[in-house]
């Protein structure tokens, strides 16, 4: 079942909120007809080894393979402007835009005692692009209509950049297995990872002939220690709090003319 749903028709009047979201939830069950234990044997001779109903129907349910697939998602959001004529400032809250995705899958088997897969995905965006701002001083100066003075008349510059954007992504990925063993309890294995990504640009327009870019990228580790439960979430949040642990950083200058 999947349902793609603008959550922003829901609001009254026209508010300039864009709320776009994606659910979906799978379910797979496949049931054997062979015992797996002893995949020479069909499942109805096997289940005659049984003494009564309750124990059948437990092992039934033991060797079931069922996934479960479920996620939501919500990508760009952000309120536009309601007046496309309204001036554009620094602190627009137009400016800022939004993802967050979840996505989960548990299966169970006669092999797999529990099996968790766990996908975060969030992120948050800022771009600035002012309208031209480029002043020519001595446009309409009436001393400079020699040929020989037009290099003055058309000299030019910008006060602002034309634009300023940052962004900010965080993944986390948690796996979780636990296998069944005939002999002990299997001890659950661990797969993780947390990542922190940021990106800054800025383009500045100096004159009209002269433009300089500038982009930087950081790649960072949120550290995360074994296991699960409220000792880890406690670490995962001081190391949150410090943006990760850096592990690439890379900038660059363009000069255009």
């Amino acid at each position: 079942v999947t349902a793609n749903v603008n959550l922003d028709k829901l609001f009254l009047g026209n508010t300039g909120i864009k709320l776009p979201m994606l659910v979906s939830y799978e379910n797979t069950t496949i049931n054997p007809k062979f015992d797996p234990a002893n995949p020479d044997l069909r499942l109805e001779a096997a289940l005659k080894s049984f003494d009564n109903e309750s124990d059948r129907e437990s092992y039934k349910r033991l060797i079931r393979d069922r996934t479960v697939r479920r996620s939501i998602n919500f990508t760009n959001v952000r309120k536009v402007k309601v007046n496309p004529n309204a001036k554009t400032h620094l602190y627009d809250v137009e400016n800022l835009s939004f993802n967050y995705a979840f996505s989960e899958a548990t299966r169970r088997s006669f092999t797999i005692e529990e099996s968790i897969q766990r996908n975060y995905r969030g992120g948050a965006a800022y771009s600035f692009s002012p309208k031209s701002t480029g002043i020519e001083p001595f446009k309409k100066s009436k001393g400079f209509k020699s040929p020989y003075l037009k290099l003055i008349k058309d000299f030019n510059f910008s006060l602002m950049p034309s634009n300023v954007s940052v962004r900010g992504d965080l993944e986390r990925s948690f796996i979780k297995n636990v296998y069944r063993n005939s002999l002990s309890n299997s001890a659950p294995n661990y797969q993780k990872y947390f990542t922190f990504n940021r990106q800054y640009n800025v383009k500045w327009n100096l004159t009209k002939s002269l433009s300089l870019d500038y982009s930087a990228r950081v790649n960072a580790i949120i550290d995360e220690p074994e296991g699960e439960g409220k000792a880890v979430n406690e670490e995962i949040k001081k190391n949150l709090k410090k943006f990760g642990r850096m592990k690439t950083f890379d900038q660059s200058i363009t000069a255009n003319y």
